[in-house]
């Protein structure tokens, strides 16, 4: 018997400038992501503590209420799924990318964020969450990018 789970993956946008965010947004949304969003550090922070939180989280580094350095912080002293987090920064210093890697951020896009790069590393994020813990990355019928869940035997189950 075979079974069939497909849930889009979801990816949490923390920015204040709403430009920004509207951007990300309809580029994640055209890749088929489910896309959150959050307008400061401290919705970003109510959304990343559930256990039910999203695979990704694209943060920008200043926000109002919590910047995005406390909130990669607080994920990763957090329990529950782990969470692939991309920091969002305009700062160029290589300095600043060190910090931000110390707190916890995985990878970084420096704004202006170019779409191919975004889609680049959100591939690479969803690889990275995914591998070893039992499901594959997938492309539905062309719906964006997803989970199939594996058997314990490595098989994929559909």
């Amino acid at each position: 018997m075979t079974f069939s789970y497909y849930r889009p993956m979801r990816v949490l946008i923390a920015d204040d400038d709403r430009l920004s965010s509207r951007m990300l947004e309809a580029s994640l949304n055209a890749s088929g992501y489910e896309v959150i969003v959050a307008g400061d550090g401290g919705q970003a922070w109510q959304v990343l503590k559930n256990d039910d939180r999203p695979q990704i989280a694209i943060l920008d580094w200043m926000m109002p209420v919590m910047d995005g350095l406390e909130v990669c912080r607080r994920v990763r002293r957090s329990t529950g799924p782990y969470v692939y987090i991309l920091l969002l920064t305009g700062n160029t210093d290589p300095d600043s990318v060190v910090t931000g890697m110390d707190a916890g951020a995985d990878d970084y896009i420096r704004k202006p964020f170019h779409p191919a790069e975004l889609k680049a590393r959100t591939i690479e994020a969803l690889q990275r969450t995914l591998e070893g813990a039992g499901v594959e990355l997938i492309d539905e019928n062309g719906g964006g990018p997803g989970v199939r869940l594996k058997s314990a035997k490595g098989k994929g189950r559909k």
